[in-house]
């Protein structure tokens, strides 16, 4: 879901689509990172 919402956007909100700049595994790991706390987990 996440991934998608990266690669696509939300129509009528601020985050833009993604798609043409990231591969899925791209987006992917974004998730990832976000997921673990990004920018503020402990390295």
């Amino acid at each position: 879901m996440l991934e998608q919402v990266i690669l696509d956007g939300r129509p009528g909100t601020p985050m833009p689509p993604w798609r043409r700049f990231l591969s899925p595994a791209d987006a992917r790991w974004i998730v990832e990172k976000l997921q673990e706390g990004f920018p503020n987990a402990a390295n």
